[in-house]
């Protein structure tokens, strides 16, 4: 039996070095990296896929805590709170705290209808304040997504009376934004992308009224590899320093996989955890490698007979991203999503 078994992994080893080859042409390399300073280390914290425990452990290696639990609800009011462990644990460690403001499900009607409300906005924004001053936060991130390109000014006039009155109170405003590259869809106004993702988010407007902008690095809407390829990210960080001062750019760095089957060709996990990688390379016939040109490690499996890949994120990835915050002398880095990362990035910051 354990030579069949030996055999069956041989040949199933075989297949996907033959399919890599084949389909995708990748260069494997195993580099590792050194730690570096990265400026302000943020991470965001998600109650579906982060624990406290987590946090706990890699406390010395974090600056602000974003934990992504305050909604602007249908009934356009806000309403949330930060986990109480999670609370205490930030607390005792003295970790800022600095939670996530979405709009629920993300909706857009549901945003276009709040951005549209002078009276909705004055009361939220009071909300805002009253409770970073009750908790103790350092103010707000917004990461109000999907809103149409239409309401692109209302949005900047939201943030401007945001940031003014958070300000007042000592408190600071930063903005989450998705990236833009001239001359793909995300800055065509006749694509769907703009119309509705990216062209709600004016840059240079947001970039005078908010404290930072965290440039959401994260997806490459063309990519057919990683999340992330570093030509994305550095195009648009370009961009994004065009038009705001590098200064107030925090780099949005993904931590999560992306994962695909090879035939047919299809897009299959969006946000999956090291762990779930980890799954597959152990109970399944796998070759790890890394591709430099995406500067992305990926894993490549096979489950009857069918080949898989997933692209993922490890020290090599991460620093490859992560040094573009000194070249480009930007704030720092925030870090999508706590839970979910690769235990080795950890010994890069």
């Amino acid at each position: 039996m354990k030579r069949k078994i030996n055999k069956f992994l041989y040949i199933n080893s075989c297949l996907i070095v033959f399919f890599t080859i084949l389909l995708f042409s990748l260069s494997f390399n195993f580099a590792s990296a050194a730690s570096l300073p990265y400026g302000e280390r943020i991470f965001y914290y998600s109650t579906q896929k982060s624990n406290v425990a987590d946090f706990v452990a890699h406390v010395n290696k974090i600056d602000i805590i974003a934990p992504q639990t305050y909604e602007i609800n249908y009934n356009l009011n806000a309403s949330g709170t930060v986990p109480t462990d999670l609370y205490i644990a930030a607390q005792s460690a003295k970790i800022k705290i600095m939670p996530l403001l979405t709009n629920k499900d993300f909706s857009q009607p549901l945003i276009h209808q709040f951005l549209a409300s002078s009276t909705a906005e004055s009361k939220l924004i009071s909300f805002l304040a009253s409770e970073a001053t009750a908790k103790g936060y350092i103010g707000w991130q917004l990461d109000i997504e999907h809103i149409p390109a239409a309401d692109r000014d209302l949005f900047s006039a939201f943030v401007e009376s945001a940031a003014t009155a958070l300000h007042a109170h000592g408190q600071i405003l930063s903005v989450a934004v998705v990236s833009q590259i001239p001359g793909a869809s995300s800055t065509d106004p006749k694509s769907d992308y703009y119309k509705n993702w990216s062209g709600a988010y004016d840059y240079t407007k947001l970039g005078k009224t908010a404290d930072f902008l965290s440039l959401m690095t994260y997806d490459d809407p063309n990519s057919a590899g990683p999340s992330a390829p570093i030509s994305f990210v550095r195009d648009a960080l370009d961009y994004a320093t065009s038009q705001v001062p590098p200064a107030k750019i925090s780099l949005g760095i993904p931590l999560f996989y992306w994962g695909w089957s090879t035939t047919p060709r299809k897009h299959l996990t969006y946000g999956g955890t090291y762990d779930m990688l980890q799954n597959r390379r152990v109970n399944y016939p796998s070759l790890l490698g890394y591709n430099q040109t995406y500067a992305a490690p990926f894993l490549i499996y096979s489950i009857a007979k069918k080949i898989y890949i997933i692209w993922y994120e490890n020290s090599a990835s991460f620093a490859a991203k992560a040094v573009l915050i000194q070249t480009e002398h930007l704030r720092g880095f925030s870090a999508w999503v706590l839970g979910t990362e690769n235990p080795e990035i950890w010994s890069t910051i």
